[in-house]
């Protein structure tokens, strides 16, 4: 993986909040996946992420991370939110080429 280190603001030129943090994010991910033999690249992760998205995994993927108290307030709503959060600020700042059906995927649910 290109090292991230060279991006300074959203490739939109947006600046975000926490931006530091989405690097170290990224940082962990790559290091995670070269060790364990699994490299993700972003077209990868954007596919992966649509497929939950379309099935309601990501649900499923959140709820046994949070506290039974907090994993009692997920709804629908909630889950879209926190997928548009994690794609838009993490998955998109990846190094690499997107999926080739990302804009389709985004306009059939509703990204900016």
């Amino acid at each position: 993986m290109k090292s991230i280190g060279a991006y300074r603001t959203h490739p939109t030129g947006t600046k975000i909040e926490g931006y530091e943090v989405l690097f170290r994010c990224l940082l962990w991910l790559s290091a995670y996946t070269q060790r364990g033999g699994t490299p993700i690249s972003r077209a990868q992760a954007e596919e992966r992420m649509s497929a939950k998205l379309a099935a309601l995994r990501f649900m499923a993927d959140i709820r046994p991370l949070l506290s039974p108290d907090r994993a009692e307030l997920l709804s629908e709503d909630v889950i879209r939110r926190a997928f548009f959060a994690v794609f838009m600020r993490l998955i998109s700042i990846m190094p690499g080429a997107s999926w080739a059906k990302t804009s389709t995927m985004k306009k059939k649910f509703g990204i900016d």
